[in-house]
């Protein structure tokens, strides 16, 4: 009885220390995107971070303010991002959005909001981010 008290307490810690991560990549083929950019994200480096990694993969990318007027984009982008502080200062959260004609076509969710005892919250914001791209755009949709 003891035994299996403390096997259902240590997966109830596990559930609760959870880090999900979920990404539904485009299937369409990318040649120029425009990324929304969004100040609320503290940290503006994530945005031009996230520029770079599309850039990378050969995608030509067009910057748009808040609020823009995106009816001359085939297919646009919106980001988001937070982090915490425990112990460091660490990404707690990413999404980011595709669109083709205002229909989303793709979306890439990283969360470890519900992590906090799990060490593996702990990672490079670069790092996940090129991750999220990667498996957000294939090299199926990118030239």
């Amino acid at each position: 009885m003891k035994q299996t008290l403390l096997a259902l307490l240590a997966a109830m810690t596990l559930v609760a220390c959870s880090i999900k991560q979920n990404v539904q990549p485009v299937s369409i083929p990318i040649q120029e995107i425009c990324v929304v950019d969004n100040p609320d994200v503290l940290h503006e480096d994530f945005g031009k971070a996230y520029v770079k990694e599309l850039e990378t993969l050969g995608i030509r990318v067009k910057t748009l303010a808040p609020g823009s007027d995106v009816s001359g984009c085939e297919f646009t982008t919106t980001y988001t991002a937070n982090w915490q502080w425990d112990l460091a200062l660490y990404l707690c959260f990413a999404e980011l959005r595709v669109f083709h004609q205002g229909r989303q076509v793709g979306t890439a969710v990283y969360d470890s909001r519900s992590g906090s005892a799990n060490m593996n919250k702990f990672v490079k914001a670069d790092s996940k981010l090129k991750e999220l791209v990667q498996q957000l755009f294939p090299p199926t949709t990118s030239k």
